[in-house]
Protein backbone atom coordinates (compact mmCIF):
# COMPACT_ATOMS: atom_id res chain seq x y z
CA UNK A 1 0.00 0.00 0.00
CA UNK A 2 2.85 2.36 0.86
CA UNK A 3 4.59 1.61 -2.43
CA UNK A 4 1.33 2.21 -4.30
CA UNK A 5 0.79 5.55 -2.55
CA UNK A 6 4.38 6.59 -3.29
CA UNK A 7 3.97 5.70 -6.95
CA UNK A 8 0.75 7.68 -7.18
CA UNK A 9 2.39 10.68 -5.52
CA UNK A 10 5.33 10.44 -7.91
CA UNK A 11 2.97 10.29 -10.87
CA UNK A 12 1.14 13.41 -9.67
CA UNK A 13 4.44 15.23 -9.17
CA UNK A 14 5.59 14.26 -12.66
CA UNK A 15 2.32 15.45 -14.19
CA UNK A 16 2.55 18.74 -12.31
CA UNK A 17 6.13 19.35 -13.43
CA UNK A 18 5.11 18.81 -17.07
CA UNK A 19 2.42 21.47 -16.94
CA UNK A 20 2.92 25.08 -17.96
CA UNK A 21 2.67 27.66 -15.18
CA UNK A 22 -0.92 28.38 -14.20
CA UNK A 23 -2.12 31.56 -15.90
CA UNK A 24 -5.81 32.43 -15.54
CA UNK A 25 -7.25 35.38 -17.47
CA UNK A 26 -10.30 36.76 -15.62
CA UNK A 27 -12.41 38.80 -18.01
CA UNK A 28 -14.48 41.70 -16.75
CA UNK A 29 -16.57 43.95 -18.99
CA UNK A 30 -16.94 47.56 -17.78
CA UNK A 31 -19.35 49.62 -19.85
CA UNK A 32 -19.22 53.34 -19.04
CA UNK A 33 -17.81 54.09 -15.56
CA UNK A 34 -15.52 52.14 -13.27
CA UNK A 35 -17.08 51.49 -9.86
CA UNK A 36 -15.98 53.79 -7.03
CA UNK A 37 -14.50 50.87 -5.08
CA UNK A 38 -12.09 50.02 -7.92
CA UNK A 39 -8.87 50.73 -5.93
CA UNK A 40 -9.94 48.25 -3.27
CA UNK A 41 -10.92 45.65 -5.87
CA UNK A 42 -7.62 45.77 -7.74
CA UNK A 43 -5.71 45.53 -4.46
CA UNK A 44 -7.22 42.07 -3.91
CA UNK A 45 -5.93 40.92 -7.31
CA UNK A 46 -2.36 41.78 -6.35
CA UNK A 47 -2.14 38.78 -4.01
CA UNK A 48 -3.27 36.52 -6.89
CA UNK A 49 -0.86 37.78 -9.54
CA UNK A 50 0.60 36.46 -11.77
CA UNK A 51 -1.39 33.22 -11.62
CA UNK A 52 -4.71 35.08 -11.82
CA UNK A 53 -4.82 38.24 -13.93
CA UNK A 54 -7.77 40.61 -14.18
CA UNK A 55 -8.38 41.62 -17.80
CA UNK A 56 -10.57 44.73 -17.57
CA UNK A 57 -12.27 45.41 -20.92
CA UNK A 58 -13.57 48.96 -20.59
CA UNK A 59 -15.38 51.30 -22.94
CA UNK A 60 -14.63 54.62 -21.20
CA UNK A 61 -11.39 56.11 -19.87
CA UNK A 62 -9.23 54.50 -17.22
CA UNK A 63 -10.17 54.78 -13.58
CA UNK A 64 -8.55 57.85 -12.05
CA UNK A 65 -7.38 57.66 -8.45
CA UNK A 66 -8.72 60.28 -6.09
CA UNK A 67 -6.60 63.02 -4.66
CA UNK A 68 -3.82 61.58 -2.55
CA UNK A 69 -4.86 58.04 -3.45
CA UNK A 70 -1.97 55.91 -4.69
CA UNK A 71 -3.20 52.84 -6.57
CA UNK A 72 -0.78 50.17 -7.77
CA UNK A 73 -2.68 48.41 -10.52
CA UNK A 74 0.31 47.27 -12.57
CA UNK A 75 -0.93 43.69 -12.18
CA UNK A 76 -4.21 44.50 -14.01
CA UNK A 77 -4.50 44.35 -17.80
CA UNK A 78 -6.58 47.22 -19.13
CA UNK A 79 -8.04 46.75 -22.61
CA UNK A 80 -9.78 49.87 -23.90
CA UNK A 81 -12.50 48.96 -26.42
CA UNK A 82 -14.72 51.96 -27.27
CA UNK A 83 -18.44 51.21 -27.19
CA UNK A 84 -18.89 51.21 -30.96
CA UNK A 85 -15.95 48.83 -31.42
CA UNK A 86 -17.36 46.60 -28.70
CA UNK A 87 -20.72 46.49 -30.46
CA UNK A 88 -19.06 45.60 -33.77
CA UNK A 89 -17.01 42.91 -32.04
CA UNK A 90 -20.13 41.17 -30.69
CA UNK A 91 -21.81 41.42 -34.10
CA UNK A 92 -18.82 40.04 -36.01
CA UNK A 93 -17.89 37.29 -33.55
CA UNK A 94 -21.36 35.99 -32.74
CA UNK A 95 -23.54 36.93 -35.68
CA UNK A 96 -25.77 39.08 -33.49
CA UNK A 97 -27.83 41.76 -35.18
CA UNK A 98 -26.51 45.31 -34.98
CA UNK A 99 -29.71 46.62 -33.41
CA UNK A 100 -29.72 43.63 -31.05
CA UNK A 101 -26.17 44.32 -29.85
CA UNK A 102 -26.78 48.07 -29.52
CA UNK A 103 -29.93 47.54 -27.45
CA UNK A 104 -28.16 45.14 -25.11
CA UNK A 105 -25.11 47.31 -24.50
CA UNK A 106 -27.31 50.34 -23.81
CA UNK A 107 -29.85 48.50 -21.67
CA UNK A 108 -28.10 49.49 -18.44
CA UNK A 109 -28.78 46.08 -16.95
CA UNK A 110 -28.33 42.49 -17.90
CA UNK A 111 -24.75 42.59 -19.19
CA UNK A 112 -24.18 39.41 -17.17
CA UNK A 113 -26.07 37.61 -19.94
CA UNK A 114 -23.01 38.22 -22.16
CA UNK A 115 -20.54 36.35 -19.93
CA UNK A 116 -20.77 32.97 -21.72
CA UNK A 117 -19.65 34.78 -24.90
CA UNK A 118 -16.51 36.33 -23.36
CA UNK A 119 -14.17 33.44 -24.16
CA UNK A 120 -14.98 33.64 -27.87
CA UNK A 121 -15.54 37.39 -28.26
CA UNK A 122 -12.30 38.21 -26.42
CA UNK A 123 -10.25 35.17 -27.47
CA UNK A 124 -7.51 37.46 -28.79
CA UNK A 125 -6.92 38.67 -25.22
CA UNK A 126 -6.34 35.16 -23.85
CA UNK A 127 -3.01 34.38 -25.49
CA UNK A 128 -0.70 32.66 -23.02
CA UNK A 129 -3.54 31.84 -20.63
CA UNK A 130 -3.97 28.25 -19.50
CA UNK A 131 -7.45 29.09 -18.18
CA UNK A 132 -10.03 31.81 -18.64
CA UNK A 133 -13.09 32.90 -16.79
CA UNK A 134 -15.48 35.70 -15.98
CA UNK A 135 -15.68 37.64 -12.73
CA UNK A 136 -18.06 40.28 -11.36
CA UNK A 137 -16.87 43.76 -10.48
CA UNK A 138 -18.27 43.54 -6.94
CA UNK A 139 -16.10 40.56 -5.94
CA UNK A 140 -13.11 41.12 -3.66
CA UNK A 141 -10.81 38.13 -4.03
CA UNK A 142 -9.12 36.17 -1.32
CA UNK A 143 -6.13 33.93 -2.09
CA UNK A 144 -7.71 31.85 -4.86
CA UNK A 145 -4.83 29.42 -5.22
CA UNK A 146 -4.91 28.69 -1.47
CA UNK A 147 -8.69 28.33 -1.28
CA UNK A 148 -9.30 26.42 -4.49
CA UNK A 149 -5.94 24.76 -5.04
CA UNK A 150 -4.23 24.61 -8.40
CA UNK A 151 -4.88 20.88 -8.65
CA UNK A 152 -8.64 21.46 -8.92
CA UNK A 153 -8.11 23.77 -11.89
CA UNK A 154 -6.02 21.19 -13.72
CA UNK A 155 -8.18 18.21 -12.76
CA UNK A 156 -11.41 19.62 -14.27
CA UNK A 157 -12.47 21.43 -17.39
CA UNK A 158 -14.29 24.04 -15.32
CA UNK A 159 -14.49 25.26 -11.73
CA UNK A 160 -17.44 27.30 -10.54
CA UNK A 161 -18.41 28.76 -7.19
CA UNK A 162 -22.09 28.21 -6.63
CA UNK A 163 -23.58 30.84 -4.35
CA UNK A 164 -25.89 30.08 -1.47
CA UNK A 165 -28.88 31.36 -3.41
CA UNK A 166 -28.05 29.65 -6.70
CA UNK A 167 -27.40 26.04 -5.85
CA UNK A 168 -25.96 24.30 -8.91
CA UNK A 169 -25.29 26.89 -11.59
CA UNK A 170 -22.51 28.55 -13.52
CA UNK A 171 -21.85 31.22 -10.92
CA UNK A 172 -22.09 34.65 -12.48
CA UNK A 173 -19.75 35.96 -9.80
CA UNK A 174 -16.78 33.75 -10.72
CA UNK A 175 -16.44 30.78 -13.07
CA UNK A 176 -13.20 29.39 -14.52
CA UNK A 177 -12.55 27.20 -17.58
CA UNK A 178 -9.61 25.49 -19.20
CA UNK A 179 -8.59 27.67 -22.12
CA UNK A 180 -9.68 25.62 -25.11
CA UNK A 181 -11.78 26.15 -28.22
CA UNK A 182 -14.45 23.92 -26.65
CA UNK A 183 -14.91 26.03 -23.53
CA UNK A 184 -14.61 29.34 -25.37
CA UNK A 185 -17.52 28.29 -27.58
CA UNK A 186 -19.49 26.44 -24.91
CA UNK A 187 -22.34 28.93 -25.28
CA UNK A 188 -23.32 27.03 -28.44
CA UNK A 189 -24.86 24.26 -26.30
CA UNK A 190 -28.01 26.40 -26.24
CA UNK A 191 -29.43 26.91 -29.72
CA UNK A 192 -31.23 29.99 -28.43
CA UNK A 193 -28.05 31.64 -27.10
CA UNK A 194 -28.40 34.87 -29.10
CA UNK A 195 -31.96 35.55 -27.97
CA UNK A 196 -31.06 34.74 -24.36
CA UNK A 197 -27.73 36.53 -24.31
CA UNK A 198 -28.99 39.71 -25.96
CA UNK A 199 -32.31 40.09 -24.18
CA UNK A 200 -32.90 43.80 -23.64
CA UNK A 201 -36.64 44.12 -23.01
CA UNK A 202 -38.43 43.99 -19.69
CA UNK A 203 -35.79 44.10 -16.97
CA UNK A 204 -33.10 43.73 -19.62
CA UNK A 205 -31.74 40.38 -18.54
CA UNK A 206 -32.53 36.70 -18.98
CA UNK A 207 -30.15 35.28 -16.39
CA UNK A 208 -29.40 32.39 -18.75
CA UNK A 209 -25.65 32.42 -17.96
CA UNK A 210 -26.30 30.62 -14.68
CA UNK A 211 -29.00 27.94 -14.67
CA UNK A 212 -30.08 27.57 -18.33
CA UNK A 213 -26.51 27.54 -19.61
CA UNK A 214 -25.49 24.89 -17.06
CA UNK A 215 -28.53 22.73 -17.80
CA UNK A 216 -27.74 22.65 -21.51
CA UNK A 217 -24.05 22.03 -20.82
CA UNK A 218 -24.88 19.00 -18.68
CA UNK A 219 -27.25 17.66 -21.33
CA UNK A 220 -24.97 18.06 -24.33
CA UNK A 221 -21.40 17.97 -22.97
CA UNK A 222 -21.41 14.78 -20.95
CA UNK A 223 -17.62 14.45 -21.06
CA UNK A 224 -17.00 17.94 -19.69
CA UNK A 225 -15.84 17.76 -16.06
CA UNK A 226 -17.10 20.48 -13.71
CA UNK A 227 -15.89 21.10 -10.16
CA UNK A 228 -18.57 22.76 -8.00
CA UNK A 229 -16.68 24.49 -5.22
CA UNK A 230 -19.20 24.98 -2.43
CA UNK A 231 -17.27 26.76 0.27
CA UNK A 232 -15.44 29.68 -1.31
CA UNK A 233 -18.06 32.36 -1.63
CA UNK A 234 -20.17 34.46 0.69
CA UNK A 235 -23.35 35.30 -1.22
CA UNK A 236 -24.50 38.78 -0.26
CA UNK A 237 -27.99 38.14 -1.64
CA UNK A 238 -28.59 35.88 1.36
CA UNK A 239 -29.53 38.86 3.49
CA UNK A 240 -32.15 39.95 0.97
CA UNK A 241 -33.67 36.49 0.81
CA UNK A 242 -34.13 36.06 4.53
CA UNK A 243 -34.59 39.65 5.66
CA UNK A 244 -31.80 39.35 8.23
CA UNK A 245 -29.56 42.45 8.31
CA UNK A 246 -26.24 40.64 8.26
CA UNK A 247 -23.06 42.66 8.37
CA UNK A 248 -19.94 41.23 6.67
CA UNK A 249 -16.48 42.21 7.81
CA UNK A 250 -12.90 40.98 7.83
CA UNK A 251 -11.12 39.86 10.98
CA UNK A 252 -7.70 38.19 10.98
CA UNK A 253 -8.13 36.89 7.44
CA UNK A 254 -11.66 35.55 7.90
CA UNK A 255 -15.06 36.84 6.82
CA UNK A 256 -17.42 37.10 9.79
CA UNK A 257 -21.10 37.92 9.93
CA UNK A 258 -23.27 39.20 12.73
CA UNK A 259 -26.91 40.24 13.07
CA UNK A 260 -26.78 41.29 16.72
CA UNK A 261 -27.06 45.03 17.41
CA UNK A 262 -25.26 47.33 17.63
CA UNK A 263 -24.10 46.70 14.10
CA UNK A 264 -21.06 48.95 14.36
CA UNK A 265 -19.06 50.89 16.89
CA UNK A 266 -16.42 53.52 16.34
CA UNK A 267 -12.91 52.15 16.19
CA UNK A 268 -13.67 48.45 15.78
CA UNK A 269 -15.66 46.06 13.62
CA UNK A 270 -19.10 44.95 14.83
CA UNK A 271 -19.29 42.35 17.57
CA UNK A 272 -19.49 38.87 16.15
CA UNK A 273 -21.61 37.33 18.88
CA UNK A 274 -22.63 38.25 22.43
CA UNK A 275 -22.07 34.67 23.60
CA UNK A 276 -19.21 33.00 21.79
CA UNK A 277 -19.30 29.74 23.74
CA UNK A 278 -23.00 29.24 23.00
CA UNK A 279 -22.38 29.95 19.32
CA UNK A 280 -19.68 27.25 19.25
CA UNK A 281 -22.12 24.80 20.86
CA UNK A 282 -24.68 25.53 18.16
CA UNK A 283 -22.15 25.08 15.34
CA UNK A 284 -21.32 21.66 16.81
CA UNK A 285 -25.06 20.95 17.03
CA UNK A 286 -25.50 21.79 13.33
CA UNK A 287 -22.70 19.39 12.42
CA UNK A 288 -24.05 16.65 14.68
CA UNK A 289 -27.80 17.01 14.15
CA UNK A 290 -28.77 19.59 11.49
CA UNK A 291 -32.43 18.58 11.47
CA UNK A 292 -32.65 18.97 15.23
CA UNK A 293 -31.04 22.40 14.99
CA UNK A 294 -33.50 23.44 12.30
CA UNK A 295 -36.46 22.40 14.48
CA UNK A 296 -35.17 24.43 17.43
CA UNK A 297 -36.47 27.96 17.98
CA UNK A 298 -33.89 29.29 20.41
CA UNK A 299 -30.86 30.20 18.29
CA UNK A 300 -28.08 32.66 18.85
CA UNK A 301 -27.25 34.34 15.54
CA UNK A 302 -27.66 31.65 12.89
CA UNK A 303 -30.94 31.21 11.04
CA UNK A 304 -32.17 28.59 8.63
CA UNK A 305 -35.21 30.47 7.39
CA UNK A 306 -36.60 28.43 4.52
CA UNK A 307 -40.06 29.95 4.72
CA UNK A 308 -38.97 33.46 3.71
CA UNK A 309 -36.72 32.30 0.87
CA UNK A 310 -38.41 32.02 -2.55
CA UNK A 311 -35.87 29.31 -3.44
CA UNK A 312 -36.50 27.48 -0.16
CA UNK A 313 -32.78 27.22 0.31
CA UNK A 314 -30.44 27.59 3.26
CA UNK A 315 -28.47 30.71 2.44
CA UNK A 316 -26.71 31.05 5.80
CA UNK A 317 -25.26 27.55 5.82
CA UNK A 318 -22.13 28.89 4.12
CA UNK A 319 -21.49 30.92 7.24
CA UNK A 320 -21.04 27.78 9.32
CA UNK A 321 -19.59 25.33 6.79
Amino acid sequence: AARSASAAAAARAAAASARPPLRVGLLMLIVDRFPPWWPYLVATYARNAPRFTLIAVHTAGRHAAGAGEAVDDSHVRYEHVPLEQLRRRFVAKLGAGEAQASAKLSSGKGLSDLKPFYGHVFDDLLGGCTHWGWVDWDILLGDLAAVVGEEALWASDAVTFAGATLGFAWAGQLTLFRNSAETRELYRVDDNHLALGFKSTGDGQSGWEERTFLRETLRKKKDLTIHFHMGAQMDYKAQWLTWVPFDHYWHEGRILRCSAPPYSKDGRPPLLLPNRSRWREQVEWIQRDPDGFYRSKDRVCLRWDLASSPWRCCPHSLGVS
